[in-house]
């Protein structure tokens, strides 16, 4: 599994290739967001016009196509061959406690508004400080423990709206 790769295009078709497919490909950087590929003996230029390097998504022009395409890194391919996947963050409703642990810091309070990925609070768990951050964009409904607050793994920290 290590070193496959795994590309969505237009959330239809997919194709999985490897380190060494990608080592061997001839991609020529022309300048800003433009590449020359030549494949097969065949040659395209290339044209990332926007990314979202969290979610790994980019929307390439090849001559007048676009393609939205969304890779998969090998670990990405690895969690969700464990079931591990998980499923779309804006149905979550609560955040719990990752790890049994002490509440040192929250950032948010009832009724604000937060963005995915917003830091909502610290939790220390054997020495080391982890920010626990939003899964969705949503409206916090109750903060359910107070800083210096001892939690279980599963606690329940924060509600959503």
């Amino acid at each position: 599994m290590a070193g496959t790769y795994k590309a969505l295009v237009n959330e239809l078709d997919t194709f999985e290739f490897s380190d060494t497919e990608i080592a061997k490909a001839n991609l020529i950087h022309t300048g800003g967001q433009t590449y020359h590929l030549i494949r097969d003996h065949r040659s395209a230029q290339l044209q990332i016009e926007s990314y979202d390097l969290q979610e790994r998504t980019y929307l390439i022009r090849v001559g007048d196509e676009r393609f939205r395409v969304q890779i998969s890194r090998p670990i990405d391919l690895f969690i969700e061959q464990m079931g591990f996947a998980v499923s779309d963050g804006d149905q979550v409703d609560t955040v719990v406690a990752p790890m049994p642990g002490l509440l040192l810091d929250i950032y948010v309070r009832e009724g604000q508004e937060v963005e995915k990925d917003e830091p909502l609070l610290v939790l220390e768990a054997m020495k080391m400080e982890n920010v626990i951050l939003s899964p969705r964009k949503g409206t916090i409904a109750s903060v359910r423990m107070a800083v210096g607050a001892s939690v279980e793994k599963g606690s329940e920290l924060i509600a959503f709206e």
